[in-house]
């Protein structure tokens, strides 16, 4: 039998590494972690060098797996998570023109509704939250592949594709061939009409290291149909 009359009371107040294990295991914490983790590495993948994104990715991915263990949570909501996340971060990077993005959101979609409304359970995700949730990945999932499809549509820059049609200056007085600045540099040019120093030309086309070039007037292009590059 114990003799508690006399028994003085010492609080022992929660240092602070239990009130952060604490903070962490707020299971609506939990989920915002996971988004934030989820935009961080679409970002990082999707914009090569920032590092501040794929960083904080990284860490609140990992505080949620951390809380995730904690709470007394379903496998394979777990899984189809995760999977969401790879298949999200999958296409910040891989030309799926919106497939593996539309299979991540969905997928992460139904892992969160696996915790809401389950029987028994003690905790549950806000059914607004995950809603929202849904809702912005779709809008990711669009953004990115309306993306993908102007860069597929885009036109090149380099090579003949970048000289035709640019503007140049005339380093000398010339009637058929002389030296020209393009794009920042020299090149040996002919034309079939006179062109003064300091006169601005167009590039019409490019046969080998000579340019074709036609005189620029009153800063308009020249009506002449531009001879095909060889």
């Amino acid at each position: 039998m114990l003799h508690l009359g006399a028994a003085r009371i010492v609080p022992l107040p929660p240092t602070w590494h239990e009130r952060l294990l604490m903070v962490l295991d707020n299971p609506q914490l939990a989920y915002i972690l996971l988004l934030i983790g989820c935009y961080g590495l679409i970002m990082e993948f999707s914009h090569p060098g920032a590092a501040i994104p794929g960083t904080v990715g990284a860490i609140a991915l990992l505080l949620a797996l951390y809380t995730l263990q904690v709470l007394p949570v379903s496998l394979a909501g777990v899984g189809l998570l995760l999977l969401g996340v790879l298949l999200l971060v999958a296409e910040g990077f891989v030309p799926g023109f919106g497939i593996l993005g539309l299979g991540g959101a969905v997928s992460f979609v139904l892992g969160s509704l696996m915790f809401l409304g389950q029987a028994g359970a003690a905790w549950s995700w806000s059914q607004g939250l995950v809603i929202g949730a849904g809702l912005g990945m779709g809008l990711v999932v669009l953004a990115l592949a309306l993306k993908a499809r102007r860069i597929q549509r885009r036109c090149g820059v380099t090579g003949d594709a970048a000289l035709l049609g640019s503007q140049g200056m005339a380093l000398e007085d010339f009637t058929a061939t002389g030296v020209v600045r393009v794009r920042g540099e020299l090149w040996q040019a002919h034309s079939t009409r006179p062109i003064s120093r300091g006169q601005h030309v167009v590039v019409q086309a490019r046969k080998g290291l000579l340019l074709l070039v036609d005189p620029l007037e009153d800063g308009m292009l020249p009506s002449a149909a531009p001879h095909k590059a060889v």
